[in-house]
């Protein structure tokens, strides 16, 4: 199982659920494109996907159960639960009902 099909799975499911849920094109890139994309806003760690809810807005990183979270990404992740956000690491295919049933959808 890989990181794009997990996402994959997650995001139609809560497109199925109705919600608005995006994906934020953050792959590695070099020094030179990095400095460019931070410049017009590129969030270093930002998380994989962004859901909107109704009252209730949500960051999700996603990785397969072995992948590791950069420490950029986690701080991330604090930083937007910090602000009232449901944040998390979504882990392989296992965990998609968990956050799911924890959203509500």
């Amino acid at each position: 199982m890989t990181e794009h099909a997990i996402q994959a799975a997650f995001v139609a499911r809560a497109k199925r659920a109705g919600l608005l849920v995006f994906s934020v094109p953050n792959e590695r890139r070099g020094r030179r494109e990095l400095g460019a994309l931070q410049a017009r806003g590129l969030l270093t760690g930002a998380p994989d996907l962004i859901i909107v809810g109704d009252g209730w807005n949500a960051a999700i990183e996603v990785k397969t159960t072995s992948g590791k979270l950069r420490p950029q990404q986690a701080a991330t992740l604090w930083r937007f639960a910090a602000r009232g956000w449901y944040a998390r690491v979504l882990r392989g295919y296992a965990e998609i009902d968990e956050i799911a049933t924890d959203l509500g959808f």
